[in-house]
């Protein structure tokens, strides 16, 4: 079983809500609240120096975005970018050796009365494909390309030319519930992409072949009675690991992936209950999943991450002190990373 100790605590002020990893550097980028007026944000590097976690720098960013990706090759960072005084929609290049300089800028083309909010909950950088996948979460008013409301889909950027290249739409219904922006996205390889859908309660494939992107299939999580939160992907053993929550049990979905994309049916495997919306992190040496409870607990409930071993199938509850709006995993280097956008710490725990 997996043991975790906390190694460092670190503030890094209003609201942490975004994390990326850069393992060949053992550099995390935290992205905050900088609240100096509008969508202004903080970007702040964290580094391991001198056999101790600290802050390197750090750099106001005024400008919007949901989600960012690191590309290991080259260490530049890509921001979605959402603006909704100008719609202005795209994904941002910064050059975090270089005082965060904006190198560049990928434009996505989306009509004026997309509702911005709810764009780029999640974005991959793929290095096999040097492609860039970005999901958008349920749009109110239209999705991307005008799509009507109720519509989910893959954006696909190329990094190596740092251009569009399209949208893959999956259109639900009209009657979607929209109250819910989260999203969890995987991908198996640089063959399928896994997007979690809270809205819908569905699972959606999407096949890549030749770089291009394809809608596969979208699998309901029991009649949408199931929440599903996020995903883990088991490369090795070609399984799909899906956080879900329902009225009454919280757990984890497990599917099979085959050569054409992922399996039908699956297999249900109960988690403490207290966990409620909640993040997960496969660390496949170990075997295990770290299921960590998202920002909406409260009390003595959310400091309670629960360690599920794949092979026994038993559930460890271990207290971090912590709850996670974002968490990554360094399983090269061992170290798990959960920012608390609650408390404004970013907290680094090993793995061993």
């Amino acid at each position: 079983m997996n043991k975790l100790t906390k190694i460092k605590d670190l503030y890094i002020g209003d609201a942490p809500w975004g994390l990326a990893l850069d393992q060949q550097r053992q550099l995390a980028y935290v992205f905050s609240d900088a609240y100096i007026g509008g969508f202004d944000n903080k970007i702040t590097c964290i580094g391991f120096i001198n056999g101790e976690y600290k802050i390197l720098n750090s750099k106001i960013l005024v400008e919007p975005s949901d989600s960012m990706a690191v590309n290991p090759r080259s260490g530049l960072l890509y921001f979605s970018y959402v603006s909704g005084s100008d719609f202005d929609y795209g994904v941002r290049i910064i050059d975090p050796n270089n005082d965060y300089l904006k190198v560049g800028f990928i434009s996505i083309p989306l009509q004026e009365e997309v509702e911005y909010n709810s764009m780029f909950e999640n974005i991959i950088f793929d290095e096999g494909t040097q492609q860039l996948f970005i999901a958008t979460g349920p749009q109110a008013t239209g999705g991307p390309l005008g799509y009507p409301k109720g519509s989910f889909s893959i954006i696909q950027c190329d990094a190596r030319q740092n251009k569009y290249v399209q949208s893959v739409d999956n259109y639900v219904n009209d009657n979607t519930d929209l109250s819910t922006d989260n999203s969890g996205l995987g991908m198996f390889g640089s063959e399928f992409i896994f997007f979690a859908n809270p809205s819908y309660g569905s699972i959606t494939t999407y096949n890549i072949k030749n770089n291009q992107v394809f809608l596969y299939r979208n699998i309901q999580a029991n009649n949408r009675l199931y929440i599903p939160w996020d995903v883990a992907v088991d490369y090795g053993n070609k399984k799909l690991y899906v956080a879900i929550q329902s009225s009454d049990s919280v757990g984890l979905w497990r599917l099979g992936i085959t050569d054409t994309g992922l399996g039908t049916k699956g297999e249900f495997l109960r988690l403490p209950s207290e966990l409620g919306q909640f993040n997960i992190i496969l660390d496949g040496k170990n075997n295990s999943i770290f299921a960590i409870p998202d920002n909406d607990l409260e009390g003595d409930k959310r400091g309670n991450l629960v360690i599920f071993d794949l092979v026994t199938l038993r559930s460890y509850v271990t207290d971090i002190s912590a709850q996670a709006d974002s968490v990554v995993f360094d399983e090269k280097n061992r170290r798990l990373y959960i920012a608390d956008e609650t408390t404004g710490f970013l907290s680094i725990f090993s793995v061993d």
